[in-house]
């Protein structure tokens, strides 16, 4: 994406406005020789100095933060699946492959590196609104709500969240919730049209 930054909360913010790298060792040819000349040996080690660069999750992570500000966002996750792959605990790697598996709606990858990250970061709020939505995406109307609902508890008026909690509640036919979810929204936000729409929808369903 052209207007997206080198770092990772401009990375964010593009993301918000709108909305496995080959194994190198399969390549490798390998024979047994009964001898081995120096220049030979060199490349070997080169080779294989080679393979190490590419698994560095450091390299990996700026790689594809460069990939994705040129717009390659395909080629970004590919390499971030890789680093993720061989380091699930890399936190800068998961950070950046959940928001860029949401934003390009393989839910399912997002769903497993967004659990994965809040592990160990559940203070970053707008992650479990990423987590909700993409479990909702799927049909896990479930692990949805408990993600929803663990936002509430942090940040009762966020007005996303209530719009997504209270689809959630409709999803689910707990109507009752939904209306009162619904309700409380448009009581933050007069005229939110989310919030009537959603009222529409809950009456509709209902009957």
């Amino acid at each position: 994406m052209e207007n997206g930054k080198g770092n990772l909360e401009d990375i964010e913010t593009e993301i918000r406005k709108h909305g496995e790298l080959t194994d190198d060792l399969s390549l490798l040819k390998v024979e047994f020789q009964a001898e081995v000349k120096k220049d030979e040996l060199d490349e070997m080690f080169t080779s294989g100095d080679r393979i190490e660069v590419a698994l560095n999750p450091d390299v990996i992570y700026e790689d594809a933060k460069q990939l994705y500000k040129n717009g390659k966002i395909d080629q970004a996750l590919e390499l971030l699946k890789t680093g993720y792959t061989n380091d699930t605990a890399n936190q800068r790697i998961n950070k950046l492959l959940g928001l860029l598996s949401f934003k390009g709606k393989d839910y399912t990858t997002a769903i497993e590196v967004l659990n994965n990250y809040l592990k160990t970061d559940p203070g970053l709020h707008e992650y479990w609104f990423y987590l909700s939505i993409a479990n909702k995406k799927v049909g896990k109307y479930e692990q949805a709500l408990q993600a929803s609902l663990k936002l509430n508890d942090i940040q009762p008026d966020n007005l996303s969240n209530l719009v997504n909690l209270s689809d959630i509640y409709r999803l689910m036919d707990q109507f009752d919730l939904a209306e009162k979810t619904a309700r409380k929204l448009i009581h933050l936000d007069p005229g939110n049209q989310n919030g009537e729409r959603l009222l529409k929808l809950i009456e509709r369903d209902r009957a």
